[in-house]
């Protein structure tokens, strides 16, 4: 028996479909719906696509640009880092720390500027700004590879011309269209306040082969250093200074054929020296008012020629000797600064009665004679005075051991006046002709130290027996001083003037001489172990033969590492050097 299955359920299923399908059919506002709805939803997504896609070009322009710029920035930085290195040049053929001197702007008649515009480019040609160092040799601007300028008009100096920074290659990078993109810099312009140098270095970002005023980026960096002089070698250093130098036929070490020393002279004016070709011709300097030098030798001519360093408003410093100071006081009164006075002559003038020294406290004219070592020959006359290390500056420390004398009086024609301070516990004697202070009671004593020939005032060692004469190896350990008083007048009544130390042979056989308001003056020919610094120097028809080293050590370099003088302290031959300052870098973009 077969069985047959219904087929109602599959006639209900195709029944309801079609019904559906006719319900559908039956709505056609429904259809339009739908439509709008895709439409929507396509313009949506091509938005959205269209948005992602500008934001993605945006960001790769701004990325460009953005890259231009830290590329401008970075050649700005990279060009100021040469041109200070130019500067910095220790080579003293390509020395160019002079232009730290002298403003170099773009703009004209900014304040402070001496002439209007740029200054560096008229160096090498026959109006070159003038320095207050006044033959300092400015060739090294042309001598120094890579700086080019047009003398003949005042155009930017650029070091070197907007130069590419990565020489040799074909640019600083490829970003696929026609040409290199190159970076370059320009230094804009320079100023220059008080112990400061401002430099503005622009940096630019070209591709090969565009026009100069066409580039990609443009920043301007503006940094400010520090501007500092100093002697960087101990020859530099000045061992003969003053305003008024009547040299007679002084010597420095000899006339050697290599300098050992500046002669230093401080003019007024730099009249005198309009002309490079000045500062070496010899015939020229010797005639020249203020300054005095001559002898039968013409290589001591000429050494005086080749190491004479003239100063524009230069002045001799007053303090280089204040490192452990320490004042000799009264023994009986430690509030009362002592005065000195030394007298082998007699009489009222000597100021001591029965005795070659005698003296007396700050606030009083009272004298009286010191408790040291006094002895005379009695065959030659000859006296012998002995002042030790325990005689003066009893509060004396470990830490303050340079022992400040005052003298107002010596006149020695006979005499030997030792300090005997070597190998003691004072490291170093002072002795200052002036008083201690404006307020100090003032003598009619001649405020002079005169010695003669046959008398001698050094230093000797505290161990030395007595008499046993002047120990010269240490030179830098004795200063004598005299930084107050009026100004003296050229060497005009030499011989009745105070704050003079007069001597003749080797009266003073080695010392510092620093005697910015006093003066120096020669009865005789002199020989002299240390330096002369002094406002006036009167040798008249005589002359010093100075020694400025003691076997091959200079007695700079030793007076150097007693005082602690350090090179941005110097007086002589001076270089500029830029140091990073406290300044904030500043860049500008373009």
């Amino acid at each position: 028996m077969k069985l047959f299955k219904s087929k109602r359920p599959h006639f209900s299923k195709t029944l309801r479909l079609r019904q559906r399908v006719k319900l559908i059919q039956s709505r056609p506002d429904e259809q339009g719906i739908a439509l709008l709805l895709a439409l929507l939803i396509g313009m949506i997504l091509i938005v959205g696509a269209t948005g992602l896609m500008i934001r993605q070009l945006m960001a790769r322009k701004l990325g460009a640009n953005e890259s231009y710029q830290q590329l401008a920035e970075t050649a700005a930085v990279n060009g100021f880092n040469r041109i200070l290195g130019k500067l910095n040049n220790n080579k003293p053929d390509e020395y160019l720390g002079y232009l730290y001197a002298v403003n170099n702007r773009e703009k004209e008649g900014e304040p402070g500027l001496p002439a209007a515009g740029y200054q560096w480019n008229l160096y090498a040609t026959e109006t070159p700004p003038l320095l207050p160092q006044l033959c300092t040799n400015t060739t090294g601007i042309i001598n120094t590879n890579g700086i080019t300028w047009n003398p003949l008009q005042e155009t930017e100096l650029t070091i070197p011309t907007e130069a590419t920074l990565d020489e040799g290659s074909n640019g600083m990078r490829n970003d696929g269209n026609k040409g290199a993109i190159k970076t370059s810099y320009r230094l804009r312009g320079y100023a220059k306040p008080s112990g400061e140098g401002i430099f503005e270095v622009e940096g630019f970002v070209r591709r090969d082969g565009d026009q100069e005023d066409e580039y990609f980026s443009r920043a301007l960096l503006t940094r400010s250093l520090s501007v500092v002089p100093l002697i960087l070698q101990a020859k530099d250093w000045g061992v003969i200074a003053g305003n008024y130098l009547e040299l007679g036929t002084t010597s420095v070490a000899g006339a050697s054929t290599e300098s050992k020393g500046k002669i230093v002279w401080n003019v007024s004016s730099s009249e005198n020296f309009q002309n490079a070709t000045n500062c070496t011709t010899t015939n020229y300097l010797k005639n020249l008012p203020g300054l005095n030098f001559s002898s039968s030798n013409t290589s001591t001519e000429s050494a005086i020629a080749r190491d004479l360093w003239p100063i524009v408003q230069g002045a001799i410093p007053l303090s280089h000797y204040d490192k452990g100071k320490t004042i000799d006081k009264m023994p009986s009164n430690t509030n009362k600064v002592r005065i000195w006075s030394f007298d082998d002559q007699g009489g009222a003038a000597s100021g001591c009665h029965n005795s070659v020294v005698c003296t007396r406290a700050h606030d009083t004219n009272s004298t009286v004679k010191p408790q040291i070592s006094e002895t005379q020959d009695s065959n030659t006359g000859q006296w012998t005075v002995e002042v030790s290390a325990d005689d003066i500056c009893k509060e004396k420390t470990n830490v303050d051991n340079v022992c400040h004398v005052f003298v107002e009086h010596i006149n020695l024609e006979q005499t030997n006046l030792f300090f005997k301070v070597l190998n003691s516990n004072i490291e170093a004697l002072v002795i200052h002709l002036e008083l201690p202070y404006n307020t100090a009671k003032a003598s009619d004593l001649s405020g002079r130290i005169q010695l003669s020939e046959n008398s001698s005032l050094c230093l000797t060692s505290k161990l030395s027996e007595s008499g046993s004469g002047c120990e010269n190896s240490e030179p830098e350990r004795l200063v004598i001083s005299s930084s107050t008083g009026p100004q003296p007048i050229q060497c005009n009544n030499i011989n009745n003037k105070p704050y003079v130390l007069q001597i003749e042979g080797s009266a003073l056989p080695g010392a510092l001489i620093h005697m910015p308001k006093g003066s120096l003056y020669l009865s005789g020919d002199a020989q002299l172990r240390g330096i002369i610094w002094a406002h006036d120097i009167c040798a008249g028809d005589h002359g010093i033969e100075l020694t400025t080293e003691i076997g091959e050590k200079s007695i700079i370099e030793t007076a150097q590492s007693l005082w602690g003088w350090k090179p941005e302290q110097g007086y002589g031959r001076m270089v500029l050097r830029g140091i990073r300052g406290t300044g904030l870098d500043v860049f500008k973009r373009f």
